[in-house]
């Protein structure tokens, strides 16, 4: 409300729905920009529509050509954004959106569009309404950063900040101790007893891997975690090399390996964005490919607005512990 009475009235049902509104004023107008239809995963179709008023508290004019912006080429989907204007005046809109193939499990990426206002007072963007993967930069003599990966050897103070965490359901309890990675959690409202730590994907085509230092009853390993009730696990639990999936909520031990004492590194190779193999080696020997499960098809694992995680898992009870003595996640130049 504004001065206790209602704005942004809209005239046409596709007010039903609206979210991710941005407002700005312009030449003695307020715009809104808007995101209707679905957002989120494989079939999402999001769009951005306009609508104007001279007054801030409405009514507002649908633009008679919406969608202003939408899915279309290599882009699917596009929404839920916000603008800026830069120094020399010019407005710029960004908002989220997923990429076609492999590049969908990548996640939802931010996408920046100019955004101009046309000669009936109507926003426009400059490069179509159709999303454009590939833009200008907006200033002369900046570059894109390249997709890099990311290490951490865990010699720091505090974890590094690309770390996320599976918080609703578990009280995850890192502790960083002389170069290593101390993990363990307890499960929250009957969850199961996974605590994971993970990264959001920067590539479809990757690598992560990590080395197990100690040996107890818990799995502890690298993950590839959709949710708490979908996930796969690769790594040591006792003597053996285990891999463990869970799908919605069933739990399945899918293959296991006797190792001999010591250090043992685990890894999985992803590729296509979803497809999975598993590696590991001991006390920092050859890589050797676990038999039978090459390039597994793990696509079941997006969660509507999520996508598969990289990262390490530790599952099992709270006083088995996991030990790591680093984490890696390597992308092909």
């Amino acid at each position: 409300k504004l001065e206790g009475e209602p704005f942004l009235l809209l005239r046409d049902d596709d007010r039903i729905g609206m979210e991710g509104q941005c407002m700005f004023k312009k030449d003695g107008y307020y715009y809104i920009l808007y995101a209707v239809k679905g957002c989120c995963g494989p079939n999402s179709d999001y769009a951005v529509y306009a609508a104007r008023s001279k007054s801030i508290k409405g009514p507002y004019e649908l633009y008679p050509a919406n969608p202003i912006l939408g899915g279309g080429g290599g882009v699917l989907s596009a929404g839920h954004g916000t603008m800026t204007t830069t120094p020399d005046g010019r407005m710029f809109y960004i908002c989220h959106a997923y990429f076609k193939g492999a590049d969908f499990y990548n996640g939802r990426q931010p996408i920046l569009q100019e955004l101009k206002v046309n000669e009936q007072g109507w926003p426009y963007f400059v490069s179509g309404s159709f999303v454009a993967a590939k833009q200008p930069v907006p200033f002369a003599g900046t570059v894109q950063q390249p997709v890099r990966g990311f290490e951490d050897s865990f010699d720091g103070k505090v974890l590094k900040r690309e770390w996320t965490w599976n918080y609703p359901v578990s009280d995850v309890k890192p502790v960083l101790k002389k170069g290593s990675l101390l993990l363990k959690g307890m499960p929250k409202k009957g969850n199961v007893d996974v605590s994971a730590l993970c990264l959001r994907p920067v590539a479809p085509v990757y690598t992560v891997e990590t080395e197990v230092l100690n040996r107890n009853g818990s799995l502890k390993g690298v993950t590839f975690y959709g949710d708490d009730k979908n996930l796969v696990a690769w790594g040591c639990q006792g003597g053996q090399l285990v891999l463990k999936q869970l799908k919605e909520g069933d739990e399945r031990v899918l293959a296991s390996v006797p190792v001999p004492a010591g250090n043992v590194g685990v890894k999985m190779v992803v590729t296509e964005g979803c497809r999975v193999s598993f590696l590991w080696r001991h006390a920092g020997g050859k890589w050797k490919a676990l038999n039978g499960f090459d390039s597994v098809d793990y696509s079941y694992l997006v969660r509507w607005d999520r996508v598969a995680r990289p990262g390490l898992i530790h599952w099992g009870a709270a006083a088995d512990w996991a030990e790591f003595g680093f984490f890696k996640m390597a992308v092909p130049e």
